[in-house]
């Protein structure tokens, strides 16, 4: 099962960075999912936990490709 969470959340970055609207409905998704990932395991990895991170950075690296004026100095 966590085989095929950190799988979801591959498919989940790379949805991200293309779409990165799509990608914050995928975000959300996850960290809804990953609590019960987390108490399926076993081992209960940190990783599971950090993986989240990964889509929401992919989020904000298709946001600012999509609007360069995103990162823009306000000055």
């Amino acid at each position: 099962m966590t085989f095929a969470y950190y799988i979801f959340v591959f498919f989940a970055a790379m949805v991200a960075y293309g779409d990165f609207r799509r990608g914050i409905y995928l975000a959300i998704i996850l960290d809804l999912l990953r609590d019960l990932v987390r108490k399926a395991d076993p081992t209960q990895s940190v990783l599971i936990t950090l993986a989240g991170a990964a889509v929401w950075g992919a989020v904000f690296l298709g946001a600012t490709r999509a609007y360069p004026a995103l990162i823009q100095r306000a000055f």
